[in-house]
């Protein structure tokens, strides 16, 4: 058991570091080989993040007939899933681990930087 916890220790730094100062070249180097013309197509954008979305949301439209109360995401991000889960919850809850990886969020969603294991949020 002592096993799992350190590897998930090591994977909690891991996402921490990639919030870090020197990541974020690293980040913004990769944000610019994607959107480079030669790479970048919107057909590409739809496929790859539109379509997974609404995915998401029929899948857990199909197991929960009626809308959710609550709901949390997680991780949230800058809270991109937000315009889509709000069709299954009526509250969503935000969590990530980072505080950086939050960044400018949706005013009516309102996520917190933490640890998944250590919820904030009441059952």
């Amino acid at each position: 058991m002592e096993n799992k916890k350190d590897d998930y220790e090591q994977k909690k730094r891991k996402e921490l570091e990639w919030y870090t100062p020197p990541a974020q070249k690293q980040r913004n180097l990769i944000k610019k080989l994607l959107f480079h013309p030669l790479v970048f197509s919107f057909d590409r954008i739809v496929f790859n993040y539109v379509f997974p979305k609404n995915q998401m949301v029929s899948v857990i439209q199909r197991h929960k007939q009626t809308k959710q109360l609550r709901l949390l995401n997680a991780p949230c991000g800058r809270g991109d899933d937000y315009k889509y889960l709000e069709q299954v919850a009526d509250q969503i809850f935000g969590l990530d681990l980072s505080i950086l990886a939050l960044g400018n969020q949706n005013k009516k969603f309102n996520p917190i930087a933490g640890d998944i294991l250590e919820l904030p949020y009441p059952d």
